[in-house]
């Protein structure tokens, strides 16, 4: 199980490190097609657009007038834009991944507490109900030893009763307050 760990933080590395010649190809390919390019081409007229915006407003200056670019220069802006998505993406995709994976061993191991604190649970009921069992046993003797004696014996196993009540119940009801 831990072997399995540096692997998948391998293989995300690996994924990120690929990406980046991976978009760059479909960077050359999506410039190179017809509809693509109008698109990066458009994306790249926007994007500097809104780049000579915020620098201008920046500068403290009013907005009149933006010039386009040419078009091999909007085209190369929309072709890195488009680029640095996929590489984004990716490396989104990777975080994603890691965290749900984390994420899920994290409560395979909550779980896997709970079933052994259960476990333990079952066990202590049972120790109570095998000692409870004692002090009945002992509890029956006594009487029989006071029998001899003249006490109500529905009077003592009234307040036997009352006494295993209350240490018996209270225990518990602290116990189920707490999960």
């Amino acid at each position: 199980m831990a072997a399995a760990l540096p692997l998948t933080k391998l293989l995300a590395l690996l994924i990120k490190t690929l990406s980046k010649p991976l978009s760059k190809s479909l960077k050359t390919s999506a410039a190179s097609h017809p509809s693509l390019s109008h698109s990066l081409n458009l994306l790249g007229q926007a994007s500097h657009q809104i780049t000579a915006r915020l620098n201008i407003w920046s500068s403290g200056f009013k907005v009149k007038n933006i010039g386009r670019l040419n078009d091999d220069k909007a085209l190369q802006k929309g072709s890195d834009i488009f680029g640095e998505t996929i590489v984004l993406s990716v490396a989104s995709g990777v975080v994603i991944f890691e965290y749900q994976s984390s994420a899920a061993k994290a409560k395979a191991k909550e779980e896997a507490k709970m079933r052994e604190m259960e476990a333990v649970d079952v066990e202590l009921q049972t120790k109570i109900r095998v000692l409870q069992k004692r002090v009945d046993v002992l509890e029956r003797r006594q009487l029989r030893i006071l029998g001899t004696v003249k006490v109500d014996e529905d009077e003592v196993r009234q307040e036997i009763i009352q006494e295993k009540s209350k240490l018996i119940t209270k225990p518990l009801e602290k116990k189920t307050e707490k999960i």
